[in-house]
């Protein structure tokens, strides 16, 4: 009878599990199936997958090129940092996290992208924020990471240095790395410069913590302007010297506007005032000098609430199609009249916002579908809507396509695959099964 206790007592504990985190940020898992393989660099450890090996050897390469350069405006070299490669997600996206301290990658690059090699971009910039980062392990933040580890170095990290300042010191970096960069777009100015020549400057604590009311332009533009500008005003020192007051003198509660002051004679405050009068000014009077042409507003402006309005098609002549978002509403395609009337015609998931066709009476995209049971496995896979049966179709199963485009006559899609080994091609589908 006992061991008829222990076996179901031993039962109940394993259905009584919880979940235990060695490290404090993690995105997910990858497969079980895949088979990792590492690269070991004088700077760096990279960790892929296998079938990934030839990308992985050209990102080491240049990890160890921009190692040489990533952090020369600092003035600090990185200890030896690993990189894990995530090659079986849909996402676009990379970050640095301490505690512990690595990279991760995820290699699928995205479709708004502009003339800059994915993993490029990704060196260029990941590679800032560790320099950022590991830059603040000096001083009296030094003492407390041999007392609490590198969560320390995080600590003070969120405490201290503004995410502006992370973000657009690391776009700074990848604009002047490459020769492309989101420094040097028109789409990536036009954000804030239409926010300075419309709305005006806003107060520094509403264009950092941002706006349930107005569109506020993110870290990375917003300190892309206060970073570079200033990074010219007064040399590469203004923001070496922040760092470094923040990491040795954390208990004076303002240590990065202090070293911003010592150097600038400015509070961040003050400084982002000063930043943003100058460029408001140099806008302005491109703004008056430029002729512009007629236009017709076919959208109503929202008077409440940010709304944006993407990828217009035509339906017929009375009638456009387009992805309408907001900051109070999820997205949602809908058809606006030559009278700027609404109607919602379809709520889609989590779709790829850059893809939208219409030909006979039905629309296609690409959407985000997950995987049950591994987070670091997704895939993009088309859909079409029927405007006239009301009727919703995936076409594509577990797949990794994007922009599908629809012929004229509605029989065939084309759209761009992207395998997990980043090779490109161009597929041919039937509009009817996929």
């Amino acid at each position: 009878m006992n061991r008829y206790k222990k076996i179901i007592l031993l039962l109940l504990l394993l259905c009584l599990f919880k979940f235990g985190f060695t490290q404090y940020y993690s995105s997910g898992q990858d497969p079980a199936s895949i088979k990792w393989q590492q690269i070991k660099t004088k700077n760096f450890k990279i960790i892929y997958p296998q079938d990934f090996e030839k990308q992985s050897q050209y990102l080491a390469n240049v990890l160890e090129t921009v190692y040489k350069f990533g952090s020369e405006s600092l003035g600090y070299k990185p200890k030896k940092i690993p990189l894990i490669l995530h090659n079986r997600s849909v996402n676009s996206n990379a970050y640095v996290a301490w505690a512990p301290k690595r990279m991760e990658f995820y290699t699928c690059p995205p479709q708004d992208s502009y003339s800059e090699n994915w993993l490029d971009q990704l060196a260029i910039h990941e590679f800032r924020h560790v320099v950022q980062i590991e830059m603040l392990n000096q001083g009296f933040t030094k003492v407390l990471y041999y007392l609490f580890g590198q969560q320390a170095t995080g600590a003070i990290l969120g405490l201290y240095i503004p995410r502006w300042f992370m973000e657009g010191d690391a776009v700074c970096t990848e604009t002047a790395l490459s020769n492309s960069g989101r420094g040097r777009l028109p789409s990536f100015e036009k954000i804030l410069r239409a926010q300075l020549l419309e709305k005006g400057k806003y107060n520094y604590e509403k264009a950092v913590h941002g706006s349930y009311k107005n569109f506020i332009p993110g870290p990375y533009n917003l300190g892309y302007y206060i970073v570079g500008f200033n990074r010219i005003k007064f040399g590469n020192k203004i923001w070496e010297n922040a760092i470094e007051t923040s990491a040795k003198y954390p208990f004076i509660i303002t240590p990065f506007s202090r070293g911003i002051k010592k150097i600038s004679k400015l509070s961040k405050v003050q400084l982002y005032n000063s930043t943003f009068t100058e460029l408001r000014n140099l806008w302005e009077k491109q703004f008056n000098d430029l002729t512009y042409s007629n236009y017709t507003l076919i959208s109503k402006i929202n008077q409440k609430n940010y709304t944006n309005y993407e990828l217009p098609l035509y339906l017929n002549d009375s009638l456009i199609l387009t992805e309408k978002s907001g900051i109070d509403d999820i997205n949602r395609f809908v058809a606006i009249d030559k009278n700027g009337n609404e109607k919602t015609i379809f709520t889609p998931g989590f779709n790829f916002r850059e893809t939208l066709s219409y030909s006979k009476n039905k629309i296609y995209w690409a959407e985000k579908t997950f995987d049950p049971r591994w987070e670091n496995r997704n895939y993009a896979v088309i859909k079409t809507y029927n405007l006239k049966t009301k009727k919703l179709k995936q076409l594509t199963k577990k797949s990794r396509l994007f922009a599908p485009s629809v012929s004229h006559d509605g029989k065939n899609i084309v759209a761009v695959e992207v395998t997990t080994e980043n090779k490109y091609y161009l597929q041919i589908l039937d509009s009817e099964t996929g």
